[in-house]
């Protein structure tokens, strides 16, 4: 039986989801950009407490490293490597920008594979950005990437919507005064926990889980924020 808490604080959103396998069982979420630190521990309490389970019951903790904001980031690494040094468990690292991928898999339900393009703003004029190819298999928890995570500014962002005019960009650039930004075929409108709940699984059964001092967060640049 494997369980999995998965904590997301890469931008204002804080999220915490509880999966049994790919299953989504629960969540607990709030919109609180400065509040991180003091809403997770209640968070995962709540979950363990609704579907009574405790830490022994937990199989593994998953947490977003980045790219986002450098301080939500830093919280849920330090929050999650507490967790798995205390009871004893391995972390599996998730990219952010993959979970707006996902997340935006789930609300369009394309019928093609089709690219998506992911930005976040990552403020100075600039881009936490990824491109992914999606892939339709039924269950499918893989994306093709054809750019990989980078910070980049944003005119060079806008030449990825030029090379791919039929994409889905999602992530949170779509909240900046962009008109270029607003163009495009829009996926999911915000980021939270469950989104990984598929993929935290297939990370556990292909052995992506590591010890907790192995844990490092992805800013893509030095700290700003």
């Amino acid at each position: 039986m494997a369980y999995f808490l998965t904590i997301e604080t890469s931008e204002s959103m804080c999220s915490v989801a509880l999966s049994h396998h790919a299953r989504l069982l629960g969540e607990q979420h709030l919109d609180a950009p400065r509040q991180h630190a003091e809403l997770v521990i209640p968070f995962v309490n709540t979950l363990l407490t609704e579907f009574k389970l405790s830490a022994q019951d937990i199989t593994a903790i998953a947490v977003v490293v980045g790219p986002g904001a450098f301080t939500g980031i830093r919280i849920g690494v330090a929050m999650a490597k507490g967790l798995a040094y205390g009871w004893g468990k391995p972390i599996i690292p998730l990219i952010s920008l993959e979970g707006w991928a996902f997340a935006s898999l789930e609300a369009l339900k394309p019928s093609t594979a089709m690219p998506i393009i992911v930005g976040l703003d990552a403020r100075m004029g600039e881009i936490y950005g990824a491109v992914y190819q999606t892939n339709l298999e039924v269950g499918s928890t893989d994306l093709k990437i054809l750019h990989p995570p980078t910070c980049l500014p944003i005119e060079s962002f806008v030449q990825w919507l030029h090379k791919y005019p039929q994409a889905c960009l999602t992530g949170s650039c779509t909240r900046l005064d962009q008109p270029k930004l607003q163009a495009m075929l829009a996926g999911a409108t915000k980021l939270t926990a469950q989104a990984f709940s598929q993929q935290v699984c297939a990370k556990w059964q292909a052995k992506q889980a590591i010890q907790p001092s192995e844990v490092d967060a992805l800013y893509l640049r030095p700290a700003t924020q």
